[in-house]
């Protein structure tokens, strides 16, 4: 079955504000007492370093010997 996107996709204009940005307010977790440990570009640095190692670790486990 063919489907033509343009037949069955409607392109609708962004909302003005709310796609563009998001406001994060922690104030209530920080009342239960959370507190930030990491910066959020140290979070990222963190992220990419997991994931990299986690690819490679897959690579090795499904590649054929």
């Amino acid at each position: 079955m063919h489907v033509n996107a343009s037949e069955s996709l409607e392109h609708v204009t962004d909302r003005a504000f709310n796609d563009r940005r998001y406001f994060v307010d922690c104030s209530k977790l920080e009342k239960l007492g959370w507190a930030q440990k990491v910066t959020w570009k140290e979070g990222l640095v963190r992220i990419r370093s997991y994931k990299s190692q986690l690819l490679c670790l897959l690579t090795n486990l499904f590649s054929p010997t």
